[in-house]
């Protein structure tokens, strides 16, 4: 069973490789985490009515996404086949609940104490080890496209309920998402932006966003608390916008090439992708730099895709930023960024199958969203040192 498998892989300093021992582990492991389940008092149903203990149903939950499970009948399912193997580590008061019931209870815990005992969960069981490079924390929009729904609303008609959008903060440092926000329907990824940053220490970390979160109350909060931000601009800032893509002329790219200038080349089986990254801190000419707080260079990157027949398509990409010129820092941060696309929501809807669940719950889809990125920072070190793909690891 693959937890047995992630438990065994402990790396916590106090045990060492050989002395450790499957099912003190495994114990302890669980038994941390009720104790924590406990300390944070999550459950928030009527106690007179209760069958189920609430730390019964998060840690098989926890389990069974582990052990490739996606939906609430699939956890249904993992919990009669191990009904053994859970017994020895839990008291499964009531037998098994029915998915509805997982789905229900998941939902009404309150999504910052869960993501508290997530994190708890994970540094129990594995030694996350922060990487020596300066910070780069990407924050992008995540949504479960299946979760859209239609309801007869108080005026009779029908009203199409949106898909859950989550704003996701993921760190390159940690490789692991660390903080998540729901999107509410009536609004957008701007509104909620505050609310991640503030939740977040970035003291000294590099904030990357695409274009919808290039906001000057955004560039005003990031340092505010101390951190530097790299954000794209596009054509909802307007002016902004045109006045920066007017400023990149040929005479100014090649004045560029002599030192503010990166180009780097990739192969990608039948085409190669050449990458040239240009930043500046001539930003005066513009009126408004001011009124962007901390901005101090502006940026373009030029993506160049080359068939194997010879044609060409480009496309052109500009940022500003809070960084003095470092053309290798800028260069990273932009292509970091793709990290919370690629590790994390990319992982989600193809080996979690999130994007296919239909809960219209969004509290009970949130929670489950949180548990499978709990599962994926698990898995990844584990998938690195085996080279399995992750698909393979969580049916082994």
């Amino acid at each position: 069973m693959v937890i047995i498998m992630i438990l065994y892989r402990s790396n916590k300093k106090k045990i060492k490789d050989n002395d450790l021992k499957l099912s003190d582990v495994t114990s302890d492991s669980i038994n941390n985490l009720k104790i924590k389940i406990k300390e944070e008092k999550i459950d928030n149903r009527q106690q007179g009515k209760i069958t189920y203990k609430i730390w019964d149903i998060v840690i098989t939950v926890f389990l069974a996404v582990l052990a490739n499970c996606n939906d609430w009948d699939d956890i249904v399912v993992f919990a009669h086949s191990n009904y053994d193997f859970l017994r020895k580590h839990l008291k499964m008061t009531g037998g098994i609940p029915e998915a509805i019931t997982y789905e229900r209870v998941i939902g009404s815990i309150d999504k910052n104490q869960l993501q508290s005992i997530c994190l708890f969960f994970l540094t129990d069981i594995i030694s996350i080890k922060k990487k020596k490079k300066r910070e780069i924390i990407d924050i992008d929009g995540k949504i479960d496209r299946s979760s859209s729904y239609n309801q007869l609303n108080d005026e009779g008609t029908i009203e199409q309920i949106k898909c859950l959008n989550i704003l996701n903060a993921y760190s390159n440092n940690y490789d692991m998402c660390i903080f998540s926000e729901m999107i509410e329907d009536k609004t957008n990824e701007i509104t909620a932006f505050p609310t991640v940053i503030n939740a977040l220490n970035i003291r000294n970390a590099i904030i990357t966003v695409d274009a919808l979160n290039t906001q000057k109350e955004n560039c005003k909060l990031v340092k505010k608390k101390r951190g530097d931000y790299v954000f794209a601009l596009k054509g909802n800032q307007g002016n902004f916008y045109n006045d920066v893509q007017l400023y990149f002329t040929t005479e100014i790219l090649k004045e560029l090439e002599k030192n503010n200038h990166l180009h780097q080349i990739e192969k990608r089986g039948n085409e190669t992708v050449v990458y040239d990254y240009y930043q500046t801190d001539d930003i005066t000419w513009y009126h408004d730099y001011k009124s962007w707080k901390g901005l101090k260079t502006i940026g373009m990157v030029k993506k160049t895709i080359i068939k194997r027949d010879g044609t060409e398509t480009s496309e052109i990409r500009y940022y500003i930023s809070s960084l003095n010129v470092d053309i290798e820092l800028f260069s990273d941060c932009i292509r970091k960024h793709w990290s919370v696309e690629n590790k994390l929501h990319w992982q989600l809807d193809y080996t979690f199958k999130q994007d296919d669940n239909t809960t219209a719950d969004k509290d009970a889809l949130l929670g489950l969203q949180i548990i499978k990125k709990t599962a994926l920072a698990l898995l990844n070190p584990i998938k690195e040192k085996r080279n399995m793909s992750m698909n393979k690891l969580r049916i082994i």
